[in-house]
């Protein structure tokens, strides 16, 4: 990626999460709706230590991508009035419970999880974004239209997925006090 495509990409999610972090929407059963109400962002670098994630032809482990990207992130979302909580800041492994459970700590948060996809395919290229719980798919699509701000991104569409921190944030959420959860990915030709 680029660095003037990586600044817009830190620019778009920061402005985009500090603006919509107010309001109501439909709740789940069970389950608070924070999609456009929380007050604590948590990011979420995959990867890290042992587990490098893709490794991509031109830019290394997956892993040091997204460590880059949610420094950035945090950082930038710090200048607006919400907690960031980071899952990890430096080049540790985390396993994914732990991860949940970092989450499952916060109050009134939502769950962003960064990741960079490669494949071998040529054309294979853009932003996907996933999520779990019917409460996410608002927020899910507004990430997204926003990350297609940047120039030259391409549209690789908003998934329901069953990724282990989505479903293991669902699962024990249930009747607590929070739902809102959402794993951005950018697909690279490697």
């Amino acid at each position: 990626m680029s660095r003037l495509n990586f600044r817009l990409l830190l620019l778009v999610l920061s402005g985009f999460l500090g603006a919509c972090a107010t309001g109501r929407g439909p709740s789940e059963t069970g389950t608070k709706d924070t999609s456009k109400s929380f007050s604590t962002i948590v990011v979420d670098a995959g990867h890290g230590g042992k587990d490098n994630g893709a490794y991509r032809k031109f830019g290394g482990a997956e892993k040091i991508a997204t460590l880059d990207v949610a420094k950035r992130l945090s950082r930038k979302l710090r200048e607006s009035d919400l907690e960031i909580v980071m899952t990890r800041s430096t080049d540790v492994f985390i396993p994914l419970d732990e991860r949940v459970a970092i989450e499952n700590a916060q109050k009134n948060s939502i769950f962003v999880s960064i990741h960079f996809n490669d494949s071998s395919r040529r054309g294979i290229h853009g932003f996907e974004t996933y999520y779990h719980s019917a409460n996410s798919i608002d927020l899910a699509h507004r990430i997204q239209s926003k990350l297609l701000t940047i120039p030259r991104s391409a549209n690789r569409g908003v998934h329901s997925a069953n990724f282990r921190v989505l479903v293991r944030f669902f699962e024990q959420s249930i009747g607590r006090r929070r739902s809102a959860r959402c794993r951005i990915s950018r697909s690279t030709r490697g």
